[in-house]
């Protein structure tokens, strides 16, 4: 890996003690909301699967292109039996350990208030789709290491302006290939991610020209999309050894429907979740934010008579990746916890912009006063989505309970399949 992931290693620990309280209070915050869960015994959807015949379980992910998740999985399989307490503490420390690394390139990007990163990654963490995602218990911890490693692997594919070694780049491009392996959507997570790094540069320090970005732009395309077809390579290899068949786990809709019916369907969806409100997730905040940024930008841009352009097209661009589940499928958004990290990152880089873009103190704190309210609603939904969570496991449990009780007054005791 060379000097400059020693170098880069080194500036990351040089970081952590240079923002020790903020790192403190990203992992206070998530001990703080996710408490509930690290101290509860609740499995989740699928569970079972896993305790009753993991093998079965394994080769259907196999099937659906995870074969990072199965390794990982199968490593995780070690002890006695299924452990939520493990795997809950695991999971929301890696949560914790991924917004740390996000403040670090944010730290690296961008040169501004101090304050002013800690309430935008703190939309990241507290956002209900990581819940979502992490109720999961059967792939959480391994989702988690996915997140991880796809921030650590752009990271290796280095900052825009700064000359990286081919080692770094190849332990960059493995690293994202790894965390593609485990959870597919990641990729547009990736790609999301390279799109804020440029728009991050560009709030600190803007590129000389038009070229200059799209240079850039084109550089990480091709280090993502090599990494994404080394995985394509790797899993249909995987998959060819493992006799594991093709399985449409999701599968877009176009070709397959009338194309106007279609668009009319991908429409009511979009207004669905993405322009009127909607609970729990408030999908619909990320187009406000969009507009706001966008308009933000511009106006600043005819005041200072130097519109920053590329700024405005990497805010469509990442909205544009904020839907492009919905664009790619096109009757659906997919699995909600597959928006995830797309939608919290992208929460990070408008609200970021915005607090930038604010001419003076006193406006700068009344809007980072409004985002970390809007942060500490978001807390509250997660919560109740975490009690939400625990009262139906504990009802599903009692009423399991009865089945049984009800069935050995039967004189039935052996449940043996």
């Amino acid at each position: 890996m060379g000097e400059n992931m020693i170098n880069e290693s080194q500036k990351f620990l040089n970081f952590l003690k240079k923002k020790r309280k903020a790192v403190s209070f990203l992992f206070a915050v998530t001990l703080l909301l996710y408490l509930p869960m690290l101290t509860n015994f609740s499995y989740s959807i699928d569970s079972e699967a896993v305790v009753d015949n993991s093998k079965d379980l394994l080769f259907s992910w196999l099937t659906i292109d995870r074969f990072g998740l199965v390794a990982l999985k199968k490593f995780f399989l070690f002890g006695l039996d299924l452990n939520p307490y493990f795997i809950n503490t695991l999971t929301y420390l890696l949560m914790a350990f991924s917004a740390v690394i996000l403040l670090y390139i944010i730290d690296q990007l961008i040169q501004t208030t101090p304050w002013i990163p800690l309430p935008a990654v703190t939309l990241y963490l507290v956002s209900p789709i990581h819940f979502e995602q992490n109720s999961f218990v059967l792939q959480s911890v391994e989702v988690m290491i996915g997140f991880n490693l796809m921030f650590v692997g752009m990271i290796a594919l280095g900052m825009p302006g700064n000359k990286v070694s081919p080692k770094r780049l190849i332990f960059g491009m493995l690293f994202l290939t790894a965390s593609f392996s485990i959870y597919p959507s990641i990729v547009i997570g990736a790609s999301t991610l390279a799109i804020i790094i440029l728009h991050l540069h560009e709030l600190n320090k803007p590129f000389a020209t038009f070229s200059v970005y799209f240079r850039h732009l084109v550089r990480y395309i091709a280090l993502i999309l090599s990494s994404l077809l080394t995985y394509v390579a790797l899993d249909q290899i995987i998959k060819y050894f493992a006799h594991a068949p093709k399985n449409s786990y999701i599968q877009t809709a176009w070709g397959h429907m009338d194309t106007s019916l279609l668009m009319q369907i991908a429409l009511a969806k979009f207004k669905q979740f993405f322009i009127f409100p909607n609970q729990p997730f408030e999908l619909s905040v990320v187009t406000y934010l969009a507009v706001v940024t966008f308009a933000l930008v511009l106006i600043m841009g005819l005041i200072r008579k130097q519109i920053r352009w590329t700024i405005l097209l990497d805010i469509i661009a990442e909205y544009i990746l904020v839907l492009s589940l919905l664009i790619l499928l096109g009757n659906m958004i997919g699995p909600i916890r597959s928006l995830t990290p797309t939608v919290p990152l992208v929460m990070i880089v408008y609200s970021l912009t915005v607090m930038t873009m604010m001419p003076n103190k006193r406006l700068l704190l009344v809007v980072g006063m409004s985002f970390s309210i809007f942060a500490l609603m978001l807390s509250k939904t997660t919560s109740d989505l975490e009690q939400s969570f625990i009262i139906s496991y504990e009802n599903e449990v009692k009423f399991s309970d009865k089945i049984v009780t009800s069935v050995q007054q039967l004189g039935i005791n052996n449940f043996d399949p």
